[in-house]
Order: C-alpha cells, then structure tokens, then sequence
C-alpha cells in the first residue's frame, strides 16, 4: 500500500519540506509555536509549492489586505498577517482539512476557521479593483459560441452567477 496519494506529496517528502519544521515550547497543557518566517527560510520554488503564489505576489497582496486583518491578541502572540494569509493559501492551495492548516501555523482548528474567514472576506475586498464586467458581452459569446447570458470568462472556467431579478409586471 502507497502511504503517498498523491505524487506531489512524495515529492514534498523527497525534498524535505514537510511540516515537521514547526518546534513547539512548553509544557503539553500550554503549548507556544514558534512562528516560522517562511519567506526567508524556504527557497522561492518550495515557496510556491506550498503557497501556489511566489513571494512577490505575496508581499503585494498582503499590503493590500493588511489593514482589514488583526492580531486578536499580543498578550498570546497572536497571529500575524502574514501567518494569517499563509495560512489560508495553504488552506486555498491544497484544500485541505482546517486541521491541516492549522497545525501547519500552530493554531487551533477554530482560530484557523476564523482566520480563514477573515482573509477570505479580506480578498474579497479586493473584487471591485480587479474585476469588471465589461457591457455587451452577452451578445458576443452568444455569437461566437452559442453561449446564452455570459458575462465573461476567466482562464477558460465556467464560473455560474445566480442573478435574482423582478419578473416584469
């Protein structure tokens, strides 16, 4: 039996890059994870492996995000933005359980779930700066390839839009 399902896993294993660079202080009851800076510590290709951005992109997108996100607590050092934001391109890139990802930045399941949350919503801020909606598209991916009521595509995905409208009368 394979303990590896899937071959990037076994490549992460190859290369030394799994999860177990997480050291953990104190006693079992109280338990401080060092907080690892995983952008000077891993090089930019193992980077991108786990966080499926490149460091660049990251720091960028951080700048952007960072005034919606916070640190619930420094009395407990609390989760910097940038964990918070590794934390859930990790969660995005390997859709995995929030377990997983939590134990990857060494927090609970539910601050995990929360934080998640948090730089989900921060993301989506973002929405109005990057998308647009150009007019009158319906008509040419209609004629082009028979598609009734597209707005538009992104990267060759079918992307669904439920739009509730007042039936007229």
């Amino acid at each position: 039996m394979d303990l590896f399902s899937d071959e990037s896993d076994n490549e992460m294993f190859e290369a030394g890059v799994f999860d177990s660079d997480l050291s953990i202080v104190g006693s079992r009851d109280h338990r401080n994870y060092a907080q690892i800076n995983y952008m000077s510590v891993l090089s930019e290709k193992e980077f991108i492996f786990r966080f499926r951005l490149n460091k660049t992109l990251v720091n960028e997108l951080l700048i952007k995000i960072m005034p919606d996100l916070r640190v619930q607590s420094s009395r407990n050092n609390g989760v910097s933005p940038l964990h918070q934001l590794l934390l859930t391109l990790r969660f995005y890139a390997f859709g995995t359980m929030l377990v997983s990802v939590a134990d990857f930045i060494g927090v609970s399941k539910t601050s995990a779930k929360r934080i998640v949350s948090d730089v989900s919503r921060a993301i989506a801020g973002l929405y109005p700066q990057y998308v647009r909606i150009l007019e009158n598209t319906q008509n040419g991916f209609y004629e082009i390839a028979g598609f009734p009521r597209i707005l538009g595509a992104i990267d060759c995905t079918h992307v669904t839009w439920l739009v509730l409208c007042k039936s007229p009368g």
